[in-house]
């Protein structure tokens, strides 16, 4: 019988790079407090570099080895938005990877995490249409939603939390988006399950 719990944490580079250690991922950040506040947990993190919601429903075969989740956190489509690609166009592929993970995860808190906030305002601009479809998607798919874009506002992004490319996050924009997810992590009904 398993013991614990399980994380996969699904999404782009901000979700797997940062500027220094894994240690300072927000992914991370949130399997360290489960590990401390309610019991073990096994954390893989499958974000990778450049990633858009429109290949990763096409390769859905590359999550298939990825059972008995009990948290699952989503954080793509930035990259889609990136390439101007109309939110319209970008949402059923959201749609079919969330319910590719609900399938095999049934009963998995899956988390539909925004994108947070960037500067300049061109960057930002672009995301606004997303934001608004990826309430869409987890309303029609009956997952949560997480507000990563209410961590900063956009006169905060550049340099206080974001790299000098004022896209990706830096360690103190991890912590903050962090904050954010952990509010909604805690409302899991498994997390009182796992034991210390």
């Amino acid at each position: 019988m398993r013991r614990g719990g399980r994380y996969l944490a699904v999404g782009s580079s901000s979700t797997y790079n940062t500027v220094t250690d894994g240690s300072k991922l927000y992914p991370k950040i949130i399997a360290e407090r489960i590990r401390e506040q309610y019991g073990a947990i096994k954390y893989d993190n499958i974000g990778w570099s450049g990633a858009k919601a429109s290949d990763a429903s096409k390769s859905l075969e590359t999550f298939g080895i990825y059972n008995e989740v009990d948290l699952i956190t989503i954080n793509i489509g930035a990259n889609d938005a990136y390439a101007n690609a109309p939110a319209a166009d970008v949402k059923p592929h959201m749609v079919r990877i969330v319910k590719a993970f609900k399938s095999r995860n049934p009963k998995a808190h899956i988390i539909l995490c925004n994108p947070h906030t960037l500067t300049p305002a061109a960057n930002e601009t672009r995301l606004v249409a997303y934001r608004t479809m990826f309430g869409e998607v987890a309303s029609e798919t009956g997952i949560d939603l997480c507000h990563f874009e209410q961590a900063w506002t956009p006169a905060e992004a550049a340099g206080t939390n974001l790299n000098a490319d004022n896209l990706h996050m830096n360690d103190t924009g991890h912590a903050k988006v962090a904050e954010i997810l952990w509010t909604v992590v805690q409302t899991g009904e498994w997390l009182k399950k796992i034991g210390k």
